[in-house]
């Protein structure tokens, strides 16, 4: 995207939340941008070290709760893989509940924290990666009113790390949770 492009869709977002350190999630130009119109950034504690816009950036670790703004969130402690942070971030505004699980794949998290989720928070939305291995069992987990997969034909992926819709729908088949399936430039007006 131009400089132009990212100062445009940073003018339309309140906060970002980056859950993890691969291009594909956490982009320090679109940062910049968020910075430049003296808005917060929320990252995983290790990402960006020593950044020329620490004063924008919320750093997350362990389970962290926050509020900016009237928009508060729970970051949960997770990873990508063993090692890599990925925060899982429960946001709230407006009466309506957000999760946004990026590339989380840890195992052990299921037992840690991931499975009581749905006793413990209403979630409304859940944004989930659609080549998650283990997706059904933490939808059934979190009991989410509105699925949204993410990661369907990924253009900043290889050909190999992508996956189609088809085999999204697929997955999520036995699934009595409602899907909505969103590709670039879409959107929608969710009502609870």
């Amino acid at each position: 995207m131009t400089k132009a492009q990212l100062r445009a869709v940073a003018k339309q977002v309140d906060v970002a939340f980056i859950s993890h350190d691969h291009p594909d999630h956490a982009d320090v130009a679109f940062a910049h941008e968020m910075a430049a119109l003296d808005k917060k950034i929320v990252v995983p504690d290790s990402l960006w070290p020593d950044s020329d816009i620490e004063k924008s950036l919320v750093r997350v670790s362990g389970t962290y709760k926050g509020d900016i703004d009237g928009l508060s969130f729970i970051a949960f402690p997770g990873s990508q893989g063993a090692t890599l942070p990925n925060p899982v971030y429960l946001v709230t505004a407006d009466g309506m509940s957000l999760m946004h699980m990026g590339d989380q794949s840890r195992g052990s998290d299921y037992d840690k924290w991931i499975k009581g989720i749905g006793k413990a928070h209403d979630v409304d939305i859940l944004f989930i990666n659609c080549r998650d291995g283990s997706m059904s069992r933490k939808i059934s987990a979190i009991d989410p009113e509105l699925i949204i997969p993410g990661h369907e034909n990924e253009i900043r992926h290889i050909v190999d790390g992508r996956q189609g819709v088809v085999r999204t729908l697929s997955n999520l088949a036995a699934n009595k949770i409602p899907v909505m399936l969103m590709s670039w430039g879409e959107y929608f007006q969710y009502i609870k």
